[in-house]
């Protein structure tokens, strides 16, 4: 169930301290994305398997990777410059806000939801800065998304579920998740978007 909300109401809003930077945002259409064959629920590390055959010890000391490698490994893949992953909702849809009908649009892209923090940039003054992004693996089409942190000016939480975005360039993007990971993704999202908004202004 999509949201209905007709605003976008005031709470949970943020917004840094300072201007915005002037900069276009970064919605990128990621590598395509083979997401049925990337064991990506978390889900499935839990269920039931076969009883099977003792194993040679050579084979029973080899290492497994968890659950949190192997997303990364799948993000890395289409987009190199992550270096780890700080929240997670299973499901999240993201909407595209229409400014004539004053409503939220389904975009058709459904997945995972994260937040990433990436290699730090070099910048003019010769620091390194942080940097960080949203990422949503698509399950829906071949298109992944993928969303600057640096180019978001403002974000809030909506009714508890949907993490409203408004882009320097204006364009307003919704990512609804489930009620159980809305409030921790959001929290992540958060912080580490203050800190990117922060280290550009500085």
């Amino acid at each position: 169930m999509g949201p209905s909300t007709p605003r976008r109401p005031q709470k949970q809003r943020n917004h840094p301290s300072s201007g915005a930077v002037g900069r276009p945002a970064n919605t990128v259409a990621a590598a395509q994305t083979d997401y049925e064959s990337d064991a990506f629920y978390a889900e499935a590390a839990v269920q039931p398997q076969q009883a099977l055959a003792p194993q040679p010890a050579a084979t029973q000391n080899q290492r497994v990777n968890t659950i949190d490698e192997i997303n990364l490994t799948v993000l890395k893949r289409y987009s190199p410059t992550i270096q780890n992953y700080t929240a997670m909702a299973h499901n999240a849809t993201l909407f595209t806000w229409n400014v004539e009908t004053g409503g939220w649009e389904e975009t058709g892209v459904k997945g995972p939801f994260f937040v990433c923090n990436q290699e730090h940039q070099l910048s003019t003054t010769g620091h390194f800065i942080p940097r960080g992004c949203a990422f949503i693996l698509n399950r829906s089409n071949p298109e992944n998304a993928v969303f600057d942190l640096a180019t978001i000016a403002e974000c809030e939480l909506l009714q508890g579920q949907l993490l409203s975005t408004m882009t320097d360039a204006g364009d307003g993007w919704g990512f609804f998740m489930d009620m159980g990971k809305a409030q921790e993704t959001w929290d992540a999202f958060r912080k580490l978007w203050h800190s990117v908004r922060a280290a550009r202004q500085a």
